[in-house]
């Protein structure tokens, strides 16, 4: 027994004696970024705190906008300047995922996991085939207005008492997504927006595993047991996705139009005889859910944001609805287009987007070679950690960042999008809302709903009620 307490108490002497003979020789190596001290087989995750984006801030102002740290043992880079990360992530060396980062999301494959010429093909036709089967399509506009009707009719009822709409912004969201994958909505009283529901509640904690996966072993632990309960609800979610797609394939002649799933199901039948695909049935799966959560979390963030924005700053609500009551007049809803001619209200919803990121960091990237970021050497198998929170913070290209003014995106009386650190979901393939078209061409597809329905939800509250603090 007291060898075992010796061998422990040595064992352990040894691993921290070696971390840190380690952590020495590497600040000596040649040009990689400075950093924090990293603990033994945790480094430094157990000092992100429950909020890491606010840790960067912090460690940015000491080791600058480029510094390294490890996530369990695995080595990383915190990026937290605009030009930088666009440096970065415009190298192919850089776009990879890290390899043990599709632990986080059941079957492993779809637009977060996948790598290379997989992922580009991935994510190049789900751009193009959202596009093709919702923006512009009166089908689905449909389906988006009478989600928005449904959602102001129960804001109706709440009669001035105080409503925590999350659920149901939930509920309404995700179902206009649904409906742009699928063809159709779901009740929203039912099991299968339950289980979407609960999904889309456990996968902000869920995925904040992901940097677990550095401590070797523990995430396959977590998988392997179910010891996790949101890896249950994602894994539920999943099951619910793939039983709709089997569903698809036995209605796929009895449609007039084409939704996104049975669009993939034909180019998967087109292409069952090439050798090698990555339009398989797993990736449809995992696109789906991507889409889906992807869609939902960006919207109804954004959505709970300026609710509150507009209730802390009433002056700004006034000149929305101002706006939005001149251009729609009497009518009860807005034309599709229509909040197109609303500049300040749009500029509210892009403040609103840079005031509290929706996404405080980039999906995680990984290095597959050597490679030179911010005038530092990079190693190969480095994950790379954005965060987007900390340059739409930035004094550099904000003036006085912690105010909220709908006005920094209004430039000759027109709406614009197109300035540096305005990166509110993604670095690769930041958006543009100046038309339509340009989005669909420019934008991250999970997002791509998200712009699409956020105006017209937005244009129609405003016109029917007012926010209150």
């Amino acid at each position: 027994m007291e060898d075992i307490k010796y061998f422990t108490y040595y064992g352990f002497l040894g691993a921290i004696v070696l971390v840190v003979i380690l952590n020495i020789m590497q600040s000596k190596k040649k040009n990689l970024p400075p950093g924090p001290f990293n603990l033994p087989f945790v480094g430094y995750l157990p000092f992100l705190g429950q909020q890491p984006h606010i840790t960067f801030k912090k460690l940015t102002e000491k080791y600058g906008p480029v510094f390294s740290l490890r996530l369990g043992m695995a080595k990383a880079i915190v990026i937290t300047d605009y030009d930088i990360i666009k440096e970065a992530f415009s190298k192919s060396e850089t776009l990879s995922r890290p390899p043990n980062f599709a632990y986080c999301m059941p079957d492993e494959l779809g637009l977060t996991s996948v790598n290379g010429h997989e992922w580009v093909a991935q994510r190049r036709y789900t751009i193009k085939t959202m596009g093709n089967v919702g923006l512009g399509k009166s089908r689905w506009q449909g389906f988006v207005q009478e989600e928005v009707d449904e959602f102001v009719q129960l804001l109706g009822k709440q009669k001035e008492k105080p409503f925590n709409p999350k659920d149901s912004l939930i509920a309404s969201i995700a179902n206009n997504v649904f409906s742009l994958v699928y063809g159709y909505r779901l009740p929203h009283e039912g099991t299968k927006m339950a289980v979407i529901i609960q999904a889309l509640h456990s996968f902000p904690g869920f995925f904040d595993q992901a940097g677990l996966f550095g401590i070797p072993g523990l995430l396959l632990f977590f998988k392997i047991t179910g010891l996790s309960q949101g890896l249950k609800d994602m894994v539920s979610f999943n099951n619910l996705l793939r039983s709709e797609v089997n569903k698809k394939k036995k209605e796929m002649n009895e449609t007039d139009e084409t939704c996104f799933a049975e669009d993939y199901l034909k180019i998967m039948k087109e292409e069952e005889s090439k050798k090698e695909t990555s339009f398989q049935e797993t990736n449809l799966i995992g696109n789906i859910q991507s889409l889906i959560i992807g869609g939902t979390e960006t919207t109804v963030n954004t959505l709970l944001w300026l609710f509150l924005a507009m209730a802390i700053h009433p002056e700004v609500q006034q000149k929305v609805k101002k706006e939005v009551d001149e251009v729609l007049g009497n009518s009860q809803n807005p034309l599709w287009t229509e909040h197109l001619k609303l500049p300040y209200t749009y500029a509210t919803i892009l403040e609103c987007m840079r005031w509290q990121a929706v996404v405080p960091g980039n999906l995680l990237r990984w290095t597959c070679e050597d490679v030179q970021i911010g005038g530092y050497d990079v190693p190969k198998n480095t994950i790379i950690v954005a965060s987007l929170w900390t340059i739409q913070r930035d004094s550099k290209y904000w003036k006085n960042p912690s105010n909220f003014s709908p006005e920094r995106f209004i430039r000759d009386n027109e709406v614009t999008s197109k300035l540096d650190g305005w990166v509110p979901f993604s670095l690769v393939g930041w958006i543009s809302i100046c038309t339509y078209s340009e989005y669909s061409n420019q934008a991250s597809s999970s997002s791509y709903a998200s712009i699409a329905i956020l105006p017209y939800l937005v244009v129609t509250v405003t016109h029917t009620f007012d926010s209150r603090r």
